[in-house]
Formats: structure tokens, sequence, C-alpha cells
């Protein structure tokens, strides 16, 4: 996971990039945001392009970024938190 960039440190809110290699393991992502505690996170992906304005290898592909929002997600409490590993 790449590093994250707090936005609002009093309500722990953060914008982290997803790498290629994020997406391929996402319950492994978002395993590690529950071992750090986030509980707020805006979620971005990597795009790098080449001379010709195509996607690089580096880059997270349509297809990989619906993967990252098809871990099951079990809401807890009162809807305010939202946990994506079982």
């Amino acid at each position: 996971m790449t590093g994250s960039q707090v936005i609002d440190a009093e309500e722990d809110r953060h914008k982290l990039v997803v790498e290629y290699k994020d997406a391929l393991q996402p319950a492994d992502f978002y395993h590690n945001f529950k071992q750090r505690g986030i509980r707020s996170v805006q979620l971005i992906p990597h795009l790098e392009f080449d001379d010709r304005g195509d996607l690089t290898a580096a880059s997270v592909t349509a297809e990989l970024w619906g993967e990252i929002f098809n871990c099951p997600v079990r809401v807890l409490g009162a809807g305010r938190y939202q946990s994506y590993i079982d």
C-alpha cells in the first residue's frame, strides 16, 4: 500500500493511492487498513501513461479497480463503519 495522506487528523480520514500490486490482492489491501486502524479512506487508482498516452503495466486497470470493490462488505454498528474483511 502506498503512503497515506491524512486530510483531517481529528476525523482520521486518509487519501490512499491504490497501486497495481494492491489491486491484485484486495483482501490483503483492506486487511492492512484494519490493522492500522484506518476508518475513513478515499481510494485513488494509480495511473501511469507511456509516451503514446497508453496505460503502462504499472497502472491499475478498470478491471482491477472493480475488483477492489468486490470484497465482501459487512456493516458494523449503525452503518458508521464498514468492514471489508470477514
